[in-house]
């Protein structure tokens, strides 16, 4: 069993059109989540034909606290599949959309109190296409081709944004009996066109990025059924940065059938955004004064870089049980910072560096053929410092360090009970995160799923999240917006597939 939301929207997406030739409606009502509805028919057109099409509309509730934040979407969608043969599959699939959300934003203001809260209703629509091409050469050599398109329109009170993106990709994959090699290569271009406000600008209003890529992944048993080495690599280049390779490694050991041992590093580039390239920002340094800056984006921007040092092991006591434990530690250098170039004026600059570590171990048992448990802990800590520069302002430790908790357990329970029911709870728990300028409190969060399953077309679930708290902080204070908390959900769910 599962969230049943969660599980739709899968459902919906991911599975193929031939899997899904019945009809199917689904209506979730509750206080947070006021009213979700879904349709979504199947139909098979001939032989080897099948389409599928959906609607899907949420409401949802505004957010704990006198904050404007209530929001709605409605989408819908379609997905083709053709079956030209055993070895050629074609799909064509797309979505479009359409979303309301109410926002309150906070923006600065020359005279007292320095902030002016605003009401906007902001506005975001769009839509997407994809065709996929799946061809098989013969059972050792596949191939995969996907075109794909997105566009996106934002209308929000201190920035509008249209986005066009177009992208190809091209993957084939070749196996023998102890390798399997993938290699493949891509195209994406992106063009946006902004709309300037009093807060925010750009340099460059419209612009247009794009990015070549190669890549290549050869998985090797060096030691049949014992040892598998997987080495990986990826060249792009990108107009902003021009070239940029990244490359992985990993090993694999299996000492016994049921034990796995494993390793990996891995180096990662991140290209500057366009924000951080472009943006001219008017924020409030000091939300008691009048003391307003600009922060100002960077064209000389390099890649920030990152490291990343993994290790694993996994144990199956029986084929009902299972243990692992994991680790990792990432290094990364050129972060993008905050630095006063002329007062009052920020300029962003490669003068950051951080390293982060920590790791999780879970156990995942079936007590019984009714009861499935899953029990994790994961811990992670970080530090962020800048290199050699009085200028800056370290806005990356007031910004990401220790802004997760160190320390989270997760505990959940799945039965299945006599006369078609279920009952799945969710425990969680996360410590206290404190940041130079803020504070969340640590706080336990309790889920609970009843769920009724008469037959596999009628499914009824009752939801409750939360269920020890009436609202909790969960995030710190986004940019030119108010804080929130995110309150106790209960709602009803019923499924009907016919």
């Amino acid at each position: 069993s599962s969230d049943v939301c969660s599980s739709d929207l899968i459902n919906i997406i991911t599975k193929k059109a031939s899997e899904t030739l019945d009809n199917f409606v689904a209506i979730t009502a509750g206080n947070e989540e006021k009213f979700i509805g879904t349709v979504r028919s199947g139909s098979q057109i001939d032989k080897n034909k099948y389409m599928r099409i959906y609607a899907k509309h949420s409401e949802h509730d505004e957010s704990e606290g006198s904050i404007n934040d209530g929001w709605n979407m409605t989408r819908g969608g379609f997905k083709f599949e053709w079956l030209k043969s055993r070895k050629d599959t074609v799909n064509i699939q797309g979505d479009v959309y359409h979303s309301n959300q109410d926002r309150d934003n906070k923006l600065p203001n020359s005279t007292t109190p320095y902030t002016t809260n605003e009401f906007h209703k902001d506005k975001m629509r769009g839509g997407n296409i994809m065709l996929n091409w799946h061809k098989e050469i013969n059972e050792n050599n596949k191939t995969k081709l996907q075109f794909y398109y997105d566009n996106v329109n934002r209308d929000i009170r201190i920035l509008s944004q249209k986005r066009h993106t177009y992208d190809v990709d091209f993957q084939q994959n070749i196996t023998t009996k102890r390798n399997s090699f993938i290699w493949g290569g891509g195209y994406r271009l992106i063009r946006d066109n902004l709309g300037a406000t009093e807060f925010i600008t750009f340099g460059d209003l419209t612009k247009t990025d794009f990015i070549y890529n190669i890549f290549f992944q050869d998985e090797y048993f060096l030691i049949e059924d014992k040892l598998r080495l997987t080495v990986g690599s990826k060249l792009e280049y990108h107009s902003v940065t021009s070239e940029e390779i990244q490359p992985n490694i990993r090993v694999s050991w299996y000492p016994t059938k049921n034990q796995t041992v494993w390793s990996a590093v891995s180096y990662a580039k991140r290209v500057p955004s366009r924000a951080e390239r472009d943006i001219n920002l008017t924020v409030q340094y000091d939300p008691n004064v009048s003391n307003f800056v600009t922060r100002n984006g960077n064209n000389n921007l390099k890649s920030e870089e990152a490291i990343s040092y993994e290790i694993g092991y996994r144990y199956a006591f029986i084929p009902k049980m299972s243990f692992d434990i994991t680790g990792f530690y990432d290094e990364y250098d050129k972060l993008i910072n905050d630095s006063f170039a002329t007062y009052p004026a920020l300029k962003f600059a490669n003068d950051g560096e951080a390293y982060t570590y920590g790791g999780e171990t879970s156990i995942k048992a079936y007590i019984t053929n009714f009861w499935e448990t899953d029990l994790s802990y994961s811990f992670v800590d970080s530090n962020f410092e800048v290199i050699n520069d009085s200028n800056s302002q370290n806005s990356l430790k007031k910004a990401y360090e220790d802004t997760s908790p160190k320390h989270q357990v997760r505990f959940n329970n799945y039965f299945n009970l006599p006369k078609d029911f279920e009952l799945d709870t969710y425990l969680f728990f996360w410590t206290q995160i404190d940041k130079a300028s803020d504070s969340i409190d640590e706080y336990t969060r309790f889920d609970m799923r009843l769920g009724y399953s008469p037959s596999y077309k009628y499914t009824f679930s009752l939801v409750g999240k939360d269920l020890f708290d009436k609202q909790h902080q969960e995030f710190f204070t986004p940019l030119l917006s108010p804080q929130t908390e995110i309150g106790r959900s209960i709602y009803a769910n019923i499924q009907v597939r016919f």
